[in-house]
């Protein structure tokens, strides 16, 4: 079956092999918690509200560079294969 039709049809992901697995990543995981808990710790409910607000927000904007991040990668990629492709040397 071709690269294109495994993607389709969910056999193989494009974040399979994603940094969000590595030891570094847990570890920041860990420390950003830690710091949030101290943060509420001095927080009002309306503040920590507000804050977990901000950090939603955040999160939606990663998740939006993420995917134009991979949408030109892909889209690099398959350019060099038509160039690859095209040559006929």
């Amino acid at each position: 079956m071709s690269i294109l039709k495994e993607l389709w049809n969910g056999n193989i992901s494009p974040i399979e092999h994603n940094p969000y697995r590595s030891n570094e990543y847990r570890q920041l995981g860990k420390e950003i918690n830690t710091a949030q808990e101290i943060l509420f710790d001095g927080l009002s409910e309306e503040k920590r509200n507000q804050y977990e607000e901000c950090v939603s927000m955040i999160f939606k904007r990663f998740a939006v560079i993420e995917e134009e991040i991979f949408v030109d990668a892909f889209s690099l990629g398959a350019r060099m294969m038509t160039e690859v492709l095209g040559d006929e040397r």
